[in-house]
């Protein structure tokens, strides 16, 4: 049905054409028709133009009434659908006409076509659709001037925002999506449900979330059911996500997508267009290349080798790409491929060499060996073979944050040992790694009072009749590239082939004695390593003495790693002190014992 209401007042000759036939309706509708003035409370206004409709499309509900004003110079006529118009006599309400007034005007809907007759400029007609269609009019005078008034029955129109009070983000940030949904439309929605799909390299921290948020199996894809959604309602709920503390090359946004639907109780969204949204927020990520080097406590020897072990890193939290691994050799030296990685390339006829990887992921390492052989003789005046290596990408995914990491150098001394020892040491020592390697021939006591520091990178190596024992203090400070080795003189690993003897002998638990503190004594282990010891303990400890290991191991030995003897006293009394952090026990009858001995 069409309600039709006009406010106009002009005399008009009204024709309809039915087929060939004319008929004049002038003698049965010669009368002026008045219309009634009421308006409607829901109402929409068009202009009508000399460009055309304002708005051209208009999509409104049921009994909703669309008043159209003429904003032109001239008369027109709007015609709905294709039925040709009537003309009638026509007064405003109220008028005395001396005719019969509030005569309602004959519709003319066959086929929902219609005509509200002439419009004069400044006046208004309106007209109230009550069925749920699509409604095409035009002006009379040129069909081409066209509108269209979508009229709708009860329907849902849901709509989802999705937004953040961050505009960037790190791996390994939570953030905290606010998703705000509404229904614009003429009935509660039902069975309304929210599906977020997260990005790669995210999940949801559901326990940080609004309640409700379900995975679908294994997959990056989350729903909640909110259930109704009144007409007018505006609700919020939240998606707390964490993203990956790592993330692969090249990726620097993160997008976030939610869609929201119902059960289609009342038919399809009215507008599905704003059913969806997503949110992308840069990510500042951004590779972290490190590099380091050791020469494996290598002492240099003229026409010897030396085998450098290379280990590069990704310490940063995203991957990186073009990945080139310079080294240069030091003076006089020559590559050898033999015992290298295979990746080095020469650089021309110089003494650098080149080796690339194509990626690197976040928080990976890698590891490279080069081998090179010293020149023999040794040029005079030379102290120490120095190499140093470098690392680069391509700045695919920026700069690097930090370039401190991204050489190393190791400075090999020019040895002046061996060095062997034996007996006591009465006044402090430094055991220098360029002496070395340092060869126990018999016990070595370290007198009360007296401090024997050994340097980074230096290598002990004890015989069979050898114990180190401790009246005094005994500091070994190796760091994690150069690491202090007490072991077996049968050990060629370190130290090179100390005893002479090629392979014909090899390491074993059990090669040579122990450590032993005395009640005064007392050492400090950083990165040292010791090795294929005998002894009921190889660290073996009075009750009063102090004993530390940092980033230290002792493995491969025949006894216990760490023994406190408390002595005669009754019951037992353990006064030692022992510090063990970041170190281990390996290979070895126990760990660390407490016992009560007989002295």
């Amino acid at each position: 049905m069409i309600e039709n209401h006009r406010r106009l007042a002009f005399p008009l000759l009204a024709i309809l054409l039915c087929g060939a036939m004319l008929v004049s309706v002038w003698s049965v509708l010669s009368a002026p028709i008045q219309l009634d003035d009421t308006i409607p409370d829901s109402i929409v206004h068009v202009a009508i133009t000399s460009q055309g409709f304002d708005p051209e499309i208009i999509t409104t509900t049921i009994g909703t009434t669309i008043i159209w004003t003429n904003q032109t110079t001239e008369t027109v006529t709007l015609i709905g659908g294709n039925q040709f118009p009537i003309f009638l006599p026509i007064v405003k309400a109220g008028q005395n006409t001396g005719q019969p007034g509030n005569v309602a005007f004959p519709e003319m809907d066959t086929m929902g076509n219609w005509n509200s007759g002439p419009i004069d400029p400044g006046e208004t007609y309106s007209r109230a659709f009550t069925a749920a269609d699509q409604y095409p009019y035009h002006l009379e005078s040129d069909p081409d001037v066209a509108g269209q008034i979508n009229v709708i029955g009860p329907s849902v129109d849901l709509a989802i925002n999705k937004s953040s009070a961050l505009t960037s983000l790190s791996p390994g940030d939570t953030v905290t999506y606010t998703l705000t949904f509404s229904n614009s439309g003429t009935i509660t929605a039902t069975g309304v449900v929210i599906t977020d799909t997260l990005p790669a390299h995210s999940v949801l921290n559901i326990a940080g979330s609004s309640p409700g948020w379900t995975q679908i199996g294994n997959s990056n894809i989350y729903f909640i059911e909110v259930g109704e959604v009144p007409v007018g309602s505006v609700r919020n709920i939240t998606a707390n996500v964490d993203i990956s503390s790592s993330v692969p090359a090249s990726l620097d946004s993160i997008t976030n997508s939610v869609v929201i639907g119902d059960d289609h109780s009342y038919g399809a969204d009215l507008m599905p267009g704003d059913n969806s949204d997503e949110l992308t927020l840069l990510l500042e990520a951004a590779p972290d290349l490190a590099i380091r080097k050791s020469d494996n406590n290598a002492l240099a020897i003229p026409g010897e080798r030396i085998t450098y072990t290379v280990r590069y890193e990704n310490v940063g939290n995203q991957g990186a790409t073009g990945i080139v691994i310079t080294e240069t050799l030091p003076a006089d030296s020559t590559f050898e491929p033999l015992g290298s990685s295979p990746n080095w390339q020469q650089v021309g006829s110089s003494n650098v060499f080149t080796a690339g990887v194509d990626s690197l992921s976040a928080f990976s390492t890698g590891i490279f060996t080069l081998v090179v052989t010293l020149p023999d003789p040794i040029p005079q005046g030379t102290l120490a073979f120095t190499n140093t290596v470098a690392i680069s990408d391509d700045h695919t995914n920026g700069a690097d944050p930090t370039v401190q990491n991204n050489t190393f150098s190791v400075a090999t001394p020019i040895t002046t040992g061996p060095t062997s020892v034996c007996g006591p040491i009465s006044s402090d020592q430094i055991w220098h790694r360029s002496a070395g390697p340092y060869l126990v021939t018999c016990d070595v006591v370290v007198n009360d009072g007296i401090i024997l520091t050994i340097e980074a990178g230096t290598v002990v190596k004890v015989g069979q009749s050898g114990d180190i024992l401790l009246n005094g203090q005994l500091l070994a400070q190796g760091t994690e590239v150069s690491p202090v080795h007490i072991t077996s003189s049968r050990d060629d690993s370190v130290g090179g082939d100390s005893n002479g003897d090629g392979n014909a002998t090899t390491p074993a638990p059990g090669d040579w004695g122990y450590i032993r503190l005395g009640d005064g004594g007392s050492m400090t282990l950083d990165h040292t390593h010791i090795h294929y010891s005998a002894g009921p303990a190889t660290i073996y400890s009075n009750q009063n003495a102090a004993i530390t290991l940092r980033d230290s191991s002792i493995t491969d030995v025949s006894g216990r790693g760490i023994m406190v003897d408390s002595g005669a006293s009754s019951p037992p009394a353990f006064t030692a002190q022992i510090h063990f952090e970041g170190s281990s026990i390996t290979n070895a009858l126990g760990g660390i014992e407490m016992t009560a001995g007989s002295d």
